[in-house]
């Protein structure tokens, strides 16, 4: 969000103060362009909305128990926070640039300070949060590993990401599915905050009564901006940025043909089923795992990755790019400002963002490496801003 920047939409445009700039369609162009949105009556959130630089900071290699599926937070003094309980003994792992072999928090457990599927996870200055899904409890910790808070939560409720203002969004249980809320940690007390009534909600979660609804698979996709909640189709790409009072504010979506895996990535998994036990070596076996992997339809964002805003305000999507990279889609409001494309071999969904920093965790480049994941860390960084 940029501070002290005021907004108005209506028919015509945005008024931004401090005042001055060029008049556009739709905006007010002060070396950037912030529009009211695309659809009628949408009104756009005051974001920095020109396309960003990445600058590489660090890559990670060799931590121990990390992997392409870790989970992974990252704070806005650039340190990282990954969870891989079964490989490193420990909740949740703080690595730092004063200690890049990692802090363990937290042991493995349901006892005090213990979890065993931590995520959704928070770091920054104070300290270390984390969500266990296994418990259904949210436990803080300080950055040197001693225990702070436990709050239980109702376990109707699961997180997927934590919000600016420290509560999570999720999704609750109730009669046929699911519905997206945001809850509190310290006390446990769900909203609802997006309109039933709404057209992409009703597309994403049927409602047939009151209190049910029916969640397509995994195409549904939940996630965060610097104005309130978003819920979108991955396999579409289509993402609606909602208030906190459940009204759609803008519509982010592009034209992207069905995605589906190819040549190499269809050889890549069918050896993951088979290095794990889940399918036979068998060339039988194998070709008809083949065909059927080949014909389904995959989303491009997936339900582990929720879109997220930078310090900017912009929103991120970071969708899948191709064998060996994923492309970073950035938005103000309903206007695509571009995408960043990024290398990043045998992603798995991972990626984190507060600030300007992100993170993005990726199989190793060279073949030959016998690690099992990176962390790529990047800055975000606007004309103007300075290198550091």
């Amino acid at each position: 969000m940029v501070s002290g920047w005021t907004q108005r939409c209506g028919w015509t445009g945005v008024m931004l103060r401090p005042s001055g700039g060029t008049w556009v369609a739709g905006g007010l162009l002060l070396g950037a362009v912030v529009g009211c949105g695309g659809a009628s009556g949408e009104k756009a959130p005051p974001v920095l909305a020109e396309l960003p630089t990445l600058v590489a900071v660090t890559t990670a290699v060799g931590q121990p128990g990390l992997s392409t599926r870790s989970a992974i937070a990252i704070g806005p003094d650039g340190s990282w926070l990954f969870a891989s309980p079964d490989q490193t003994g420990s909740a949740v792992v703080l690595v730092t640039d004063s200690s890049p072999g990692g802090v363990p928090i937290g042991g493995i457990g349901e006892g005090p300070g213990e979890a065993r599927m931590p995520v959704p996870m928070i770091v920054d200055s104070a300290g270390v949060s984390a969500f266990d899904l296994a418990a259904a409890r949210f436990t803080t910790w300080e950055r040197a590993g001693e225990l702070v808070s436990t709050h239980w939560m109702p376990p109707s409720v699961m997180p997927v990401v934590a919000m600016p203002d420290g509560r999570l969004l999720g999704g609750r249980s109730q009669a046929g599915g699911r519905i997206p809320v945001v809850v509190d940690p310290a006390t446990g007390k769900t909203t609802e905050v997006l309109a039933p009534s709404d057209s992409l909600y009703q597309a994403l979660f049927e409602t047939r009564g009151t209190h049910e609804v029916d969640v397509p698979g995994l195409k549904v996709v939940l996630g965060v901006w610097s104005g309130g909640v978003v819920i979108g189709n991955g396999e579409t790409f289509t993402f609606g940025l909602f208030d906190l009072h459940g009204e759609r504010v803008a519509l982010a979506t592009l034209d992207l043909p069905p995605r589906y895996l190819g040549p190499a990535e269809l050889d890549r998994e069918l050896d993951r089923l088979e290095s794990a036990g889940l399918l036979r070596r068998d060339p039988a076996r194998r070709a008809q795992a083949r065909a059927r992997l080949a014909g389904e339809q995959l989303p491009w964002v997936s339900h582990v990755s929720p879109p997220r805003s930078d310090g900017a305000g912009r929103l991120w999507i970071v969708r899948w790019g191709g064998t060996d990279s994923v492309v970073a889609e950035l938005f103000a409001g309903s206007r695509h400002l571009g995408s960043l494309p990024l290398a990043c071999p045998d992603y798995g969904g991972e990626w984190a963002l507060a600030g300007d920093w992100l993170a993005l965790v990726c199989g190793p480049s060279d073949p030959a490496d016998d690690h099992d994941a990176v962390v790529h860390r990047y800055r975000v960084r606007d004309r103007g801003s300075p290198a550091q």
